[in-house]
């Protein structure tokens, strides 16, 4: 959706038309003026009718409707559900549902004077946007510079959009050009969680053991193929373990807007009709929800449903913890209930770069290109002052453009500490360590004897005999001098991931006779490996179980 309609309007939203104006207020009056003349045509309204047998072709190329298709096999999946104890298959329809981010679009673009490019855009990836803008317009990556503006909530939605057409109006008009959306077209037209059919069904034997899971899902993907159909195809057979399996995933067109990433895309989906099917499992099996679970779940060095297997994972101590926690084991009022489901994220990986530059105050500049969407700066401060050895107030961390920017992969995937984090690492350990070679040299020591602390470095247990960290930055700039300035590099290529696990308790009651659920309790239990910020944690999934509520619930 990068530039405008052609010939063919696909959906609602889809732009059609630009008018360029002084104000926004006249570009306003100016389209109401455009007039577009219509042909109706046939209409694919969603995956059902997508998927129907001679449905409209939504694409020329794609008769079917059909762009992609996953499927993942294990076993004699047919006997296995032939000679199960108890099987359990149902379908699920899960809605679309925008990310509800507090800002609508917007994206600026001005033309640079020495030829280029620059877009100031609140995007959850810069070096994406730089690579999507140079194709989009077939000029070179470093004519495009890319100033990411602080994120007013993204939740996967917000990396590339407008960005490709803002920059084609300045680089056509040669003046600076900003769109906004306002919050109507922001819902038609931008990129929400998609639509999804799933077919599920579950095998076990009699003692509850898992034998079989078959799988048919279909991603509305919207006119743009972007839906995730792969992720959804793992994650939906990765929590428990499964002799035989399934797995057949399908992404398919509609005449709606293209859909993107909310909360570790399709993960929601998957979670919503298996855990769904457990539950039915576990009262048809008269066993609890939770030792059933137990019995079943992936721990590390389990397969996943595409060959890989499961990492270190500590989802059986997290469901121990439920069995105890009391909105669990408490007893339920009239029309009350509570419910459990597990959720996790294979992870991702990326390569990441960072720098870490001792001022002449005594300061350290860190600079990243990875942009802050959960607070990730703040870990970062307080990854750099730790390994560094100093105080965080004497940390600094900026996000530069993609021009001087060190690469970082897009923030999302819930990877940036684990790569950028990493590469912070050893950029502030070069620093240290050239600090200490600086200070060695000049109080005459041995490096392993010296000691940072705050703004100063000194010989262990004489404190008299110290440089401070400004004294040391003076060594390098003057004239003549034989120390090279402080500069700390670090990059990784991380081959490693990091999947969280969680473990979630509802307690909702129920009116009987108009159907309104409230919320009586709720509890997250959370394996986040090492808690670099708790409290940034913490809100985290403080908004992540508001979200799942307002999806589950009201939207």
């Amino acid at each position: 959706m990068f530039f405008l309609a052609h010939e063919l309007v696909a959906l609602v939203g889809l732009p059609v038309g630009v008018v360029v104006a002084e104000t926004a207020a006249a570009a306003a009056i100016a389209a109401d003026l455009v007039e577009i003349n219509y042909e109706t045509l046939p209409l694919v309204a969603g995956p059902r009718e997508a998927r129907v047998s001679g449905a409209p072709a939504v694409r020329a190329a794609n008769p079917d409707n059909v762009t992609n298709q996953a499927h993942h096999e294990r076993g004699d999946v047919g006997r296995a559900f032939g000679e199960a104890a108890v099987v359990v298959e149902r379908d699920f329809h899960s809605h679309a549902v925008h990310q509800g981010y507090l800002e609508p679009r917007a994206v600026v673009a001005a033309v640079d004077p020495t030829g280029g490019v620059t877009i100031y855009t609140p995007t959850q990836g810069q070096f994406a946007v730089r690579i999507a803008v140079a194709r989009a317009l077939q000029i070179p990556e470093t004519d495009v510079r890319v100033q990411p503006m602080t994120v007013g909530g993204g939740f996967g939605a917000k990396f590339v959009l407008l960005e490709p057409l803002v920059a084609l109006l300045a680089l056509v008009s040669g003046r600076p050009v900003r769109l906004e959306l306002t919050r109507s077209q922001d819902f038609v037209s931008t990129m929400p969680a998609p639509e999804a059919l799933l077919r599920v069904g579950l095998a076990a034997d009699a003692d509850g053991r898992f034998s079989a899971l078959r799988v048919d899902m279909t991603f509305d993907t919207g006119f743009f193929s972007h839906s995730p159909y792969q992720q959804a195809s793992i994650m939906i057979g990765a929590n428990y373990r499964f002799p035989a399996l399934d797995i057949v995933s399908t992404e398919a067109l509609s005449n709606r807007t293209g859909v993107g990433a909310y909360r570790a895309p399709g993960r929601t989906q998957a979670a919503f009709a298996i855990e769904t099917l457990v539950d039915e499992l576990a009262e048809q099996l008269g066993v609890s929800p939770i030792e059933l679970r137990l019995r079943n779940v992936a721990g590390a060095g389990d397969a996943l449903p595409d060959g890989t297997v499961w990492p270190p994972l500590e989802l059986g101590k997290l469901l121990e913890g439920a069995r105890e926690h009391p909105l669990w084991t408490a007893p339920c009022g009239p029309g009350e209930g509570v419910g459990i489901a597990l959720g996790t994220l294979v992870g991702s990986v990326e390569s990441a770069s960072a720098t870490m530059r001792l001022n002449a105050d005594g300061t350290l500049s860190v600079v990243v290109g990875s942009v802050d969407l959960t607070g990730t700066t703040t870990a970062l401060t307080q990854i750099a002052a730790e390994v560094f050895g100093t105080d965080p107030s004497r940390v600094r961390v900026t996000t530069a453009p993609s021009e001087t920017a060190p690469h970082a992969g897009g923030t999302g995937g819930s990877k940036i500490l684990y790569t950028v984090g990493n590469a912070l690492i050893e950029a502030a350990r070069d620093a240290r360590e050239q600090v200490l070679a600086i200070a060695a040299d000049a109080l005459e020591a041995g490096t392993g004897d010296l000691e940072i602390a705050d703004d100063r470095v000194g010989i262990r247990g004489a404190p008299d005999r110290a440089l401070t960290l400004a004294q040391i930055h003076a060594r390098t700039v003057v004239m003549g001098s034989p120390y090279a300035p402080v500069f700390g590099r670090g990059t990784v290529a991380n081959p490693y991931k990091a999947p969280p696990a969680t473990v979630h308790i509802a307690r909702v009651q129920v009116d009987l006779e108009t159907g309104y659920v409230r919320v009586t309790g709720y509890a997250a239990l959370q394996d986040v490996g090492r808690a670099i910020n708790p409290a940034e944690i913490d809100g985290q999934i403080h908004g992540a179980v508001a979200q799942g509520i307002g999806w589950g619930l009201c939207e």
